[in-house]
């Protein structure tokens, strides 16, 4: 969520209306299971692909000691400027959730970890195998681009980190408690992955930066 510019107090809640469009998809979205390390704040980001998908990616605020959220170790590091601009408070009142959401900023988020994706049909850009490379490409690019030296990429980019060669077929991925057949990426220096097609044909894939994956379960089920 990007915002530019005074809010009026009266805004809506942009949550509602990401609520709303999880519930019209034909089936719930997946997320992690339910863990004290993880808060799902109902932040929603959607992408939709030339092949007729529809993507709806869930983000986590990590909360490195769960039972005290006061401590420290919570906090996100964050250099002095945005760390100000987090505590500026404007000439104008802000809505309850601007509020909330500035006060998340404070902390990690595991930006868009669990993503799941509905398919109009199977292509060969629509199989596991290319959502799970996408979903890792999207968060190399958004989360690691200083880290891997990137300049903003040319159309048609590839990943010169991840291939299907990177994908380990066959690893047991847990889903509502079941055991359902999958495939991982687990040589990538920045990041762990995962991915697993279910009966009715949606596509789970989840990317964990490797710092923060000491304080997940990477265990799913449905939202």
């Amino acid at each position: 969520m990007r915002i530019i510019g005074p809010v009026p107090q009266d805004a809506p809640d942009p949550r509602i209306e990401m609520r709303a469009r999880l519930a019209s998809m034909p089936s719930p979205a997946i997320g992690f299971v339910s863990q004290p390390t993880l808060e799902d704040s109902d932040m929603i980001g959607w992408s939709s692909g030339s092949e007729g998908t529809s993507s709806a990616s869930i983000s986590y605020t990590l909360w490195r000691n769960p039972d005290d959220h006061t401590d420290p170790a919570n906090l996100a590091v964050l250099d002095e400027v945005a760390r100000a601009s987090l505590d500026e408070v404007p000439p104008w009142p802000r809505p309850p959730w601007i509020l909330e959401f500035i006060e998340r900023m404070r902390y990690p988020i595991i930006w868009e970890a669990v993503r799941t994706t509905w398919r109009a049909e199977v292509t060969k850009w629509t199989t596991p195998e290319a959502l799970l490379l996408h979903h890792i490409h999207h968060i190399h690019l958004n989360r690691f681009a200083e880290e891997l030296g990137w300049e903003v990429p040319a159309r048609g980019f590839v990943d010169p980190l991840v291939t299907e060669r990177s994908i380990r077929h066959a690893v047991d991925v847990q889903v509502d408690g079941d055991r359902v057949s999958g495939m991982e990426v687990d040589t990538d220096p920045f990041v762990y992955a995962a991915a697993a097609e279910l009966p009715d044909g949606r596509v789970l894939t989840a990317v964990v930066p490797r710092d923060d994956l000491p304080w997940v379960r990477v265990e799913f089920a449905q939202r």
